[in-house]
């Protein structure tokens, strides 16, 4: 071997033939040795929840280095890295500086996320309040005013409410996905009940009430043939009030009353005055009927003889205005005439004062 062929030999123990000025060939022993100044520090492992990432680093003077091909790296050139594993993962990185490398493996332990539970759905009535029933963790974010903290905040919402809950556990870890609960509120029960009405003593008629609920109690029961009926027929006797609760299954409840005024009868009953100003008082003015079925007609004059209302609609009533002109205040003529159940024909006529 020329000696400049030493350089490029692998290490070892080698024989060189030397041939001196003279051309005498003699021989002699060399040895090419490695020098390896490569240095790698083993990095400690790693822990973290389950969808979050760590950095990775290689401690080392390489100039080169690649890290094994698993996903979730964010570069593999590098001796800095991000790692994003989804499960307890070996992350092995090679450094390597000329014709010298060295390994190392760093563990990433991945903690499962917790699973949030933010309870069984609910149902309420308005104006009730909730418990609800979270687990999952020692840490709770419920998506409520006052960022309640607890597992079972107590809730009450004004109408149908969904609650998003995200928990964390003893490592510190929150869960991915947020759990969710829906607290149904029943509205307000209203009953919808017949107007107070004026009857004639042993008329007979339905009471009649409406709501969302599907159950109804009257009391009294006097006079009714089924007091659990929404619409029971009543024989009325005297002047009375019933009331009217209607219930839901989950306990909802609302309430209304009518008052039921004997009068003498068959009679239509008509006020001398009223007040058409919008206050929700004697602002109509019609023919009061008792023990009358059917109206034929009822009729108003203004004082030059123009009729200036008409109707055969029981209770429906003149406003005080003609095709949406208010009326001048003053005196007007009216009349009636009703059908009582015996079909008997009531004839009647007077004046009214319209007051303004």
């Amino acid at each position: 071997f020329q000696a400049s062929n030493l350089f490029n030999l692998p290490p070892g123990n080698y024989t060189v033939n030397v041939r001196d000025a003279n051309g005498c060939l003699s021989q002699t022993s060399a040895t090419v040795a490695l020098t390896n100044d490569l240095t790698l520090t083993p990095s400690a492992d790693a822990e973290i929840c389950e969808g979050s990432s760590v950095q990775l680093q290689a401690q080392s003077n390489a100039t080169q280095f690649t890290w094994q091909a698993i996903p979730g790296l964010s570069t593999y050139t590098a001796a800095s890295t991000t790692a994003s594993p989804v499960v307890t993962t070996d992350y092995i990185v090679t450094a390597t500086l000329g014709n010298c490398s060295v390994n190392d493996t760093i563990t990433v332990l991945v903690n499962p996320a917790p699973i949030a539970n933010a309870g069984p759905d609910q149902e309420i009535c308005f104006g009730q309040s909730a418990t609800l029933k979270g687990s999952g963790g020692v840490q709770y974010e419920w998506n409520m005013p006052g960022n309640a903290a607890g597992p079972a905040p107590v809730v009450t919402p004004d109408r149908t409410t969904e609650y998003l809950l995200y928990v964390t556990d003893a490592l510190g870890c929150r869960s991915l996905q947020a759990d969710r609960v829906r607290v149904t509120v029943t509205p307000p029960i209203v009953v919808s009940i017949t107007p107070d009405t004026a009857v004639a003593a042993g008329d007979q008629f339905r009471l009649r009430a409406s709501s969302l609920a599907d159950n109804y109690l009257w009391t009294p029961a006097i006079g009714l043939d089924d007091p659990t009926d929404p619409n029971p027929l009543v024989t009325v006797t005297s002047d009375i009030s019933y009331r009217v609760v209607a219930s839901t299954d989950a306990g909802c409840r609302g309430e209304a009353l009518v008052r039921l005024k004997v009068y003498k009868g068959p009679e239509l009953y008509v006020p001398t005055a009223f007040t058409p100003n919008g206050d929700g008082k004697n602002d109509r003015f019609f023919p009061f009927p008792v023990g009358i079925i059917k109206l034929n007609y009822f009729k108003v004059f203004n004082r030059w003889g123009q009729q200036v209302y008409t109707s055969n609609t029981l209770n429906e009533g003149w406003d005080g205005a003609e095709e949406g002109k208010a009326q001048p205040a003053g005196t007007y003529v009216w009349m009636a005439e009703g059908v009582t159940k015996d079909n008997k024909v009531i004839t009647r006529r007077g004046t009214v004062t319209l007051i303004r």
